[in-house]
């Protein structure tokens, strides 16, 4: 009986501490909030998964498109239901494909491919206005951008929050330059060259035994981290400010 009265003082204390998470992240700040107590919308996600690089097919299989060739990978041999990438009037900054299936008809695909890296911000937030405002009365609209990283490894790839940093890659600064950082990011490394010149290694094709890591062992899980994606997960979360980067600018 005392353990029956005890649950019953339990279940307010547990609503008390949902309602004061919920006020916390409505009327915080969002640029103080901590990822950790990030609640996701009332509406359900709407995906832009867009890929950044150098033009194609001019630069077509090199490392800095790897973004490029992701999403390609994605539609042929995981996500088959999607349409061939094709051009569009109202999107005449890249190419796009859409899902045959309802399943996965809250995600529009859109690869930059008419843009060199370091000019990817107009084609992206172009595409990703137009895109956005379409869908934000009944979605809640989130973008992820895929693309090259020198600073993981081969073989390896990260998923970064929204606002955190470019770490220096130029299409990723372009893009921040037009809209900030409010995009999560899906880093896939392409390695750091050893003796080769950095502009020569980026714009070198992938050898054989790298596409094949890249095909059977990195793409998958990509895929598994996009369909988490797709249902909500880390698309909302933000990086938490660096309290030495403030500290930094007061000195100044």
């Amino acid at each position: 009986m005392f353990r029956f009265f005890l649950l019953l003082l339990m279940i307010p204390i547990q609503l008390i501490r949902y309602k004061a998470r919920e006020l916390l992240n409505r009327y915080v700040r969002t640029d103080f909030r901590r990822s950790i107590s990030t609640l996701e919308p009332e509406k359900p996600p709407f995906l832009m998964i867009a890929s950044i690089g150098n033009p194609e097919p001019q630069y077509q299989g090199t490392r800095h498109n790897v973004g490029h060739w992701a999403l390609d990978e994605l539609i042929t041999n995981h996500w088959t239901s999607f349409n061939q990438f094709q051009n569009h009037k109202n999107i005449p900054d890249g190419v796009y494909s859409t899902s045959r299936v309802e399943d996965l008809s809250d995600i529009f695909l859109f690869k930059s491919i008419y843009s060199f890296m370091n000019l990817q911000g107009a084609p992206v937030s172009k595409t990703w206005q137009k895109v956005s405002n379409y869908q934000k009365a009944t979605r809640s609209p989130a973008l992820v951008v895929l693309h090259d990283e020198l600073q993981v490894p081969f073989g390896k790839f990260q998923i970064r929050k929204q606002l955190s940093s470019a770490r220096g890659h130029n299409g990723l600064r372009s893009i921040d330059s037009l809209m900030g950082g409010g995009y999560t990011k899906i880093s896939i490394g392409i390695g750091k060259p050893t003796a080769k010149d950095l502009s020569n290694y980026v714009l070198s094709p992938f050898t054989p035994l790298e596409q094949e890591v890249l095909t059977y062992d990195v793409m998958p899980q990509i895929v598994n981290v996009l369909q988490e994606m797709k249902d909500g997960k880390y698309i909302y979360d933000k990086q938490e400010p660096d309290p030495n980067q403030s500290k930094k600018k007061r000195q100044k």
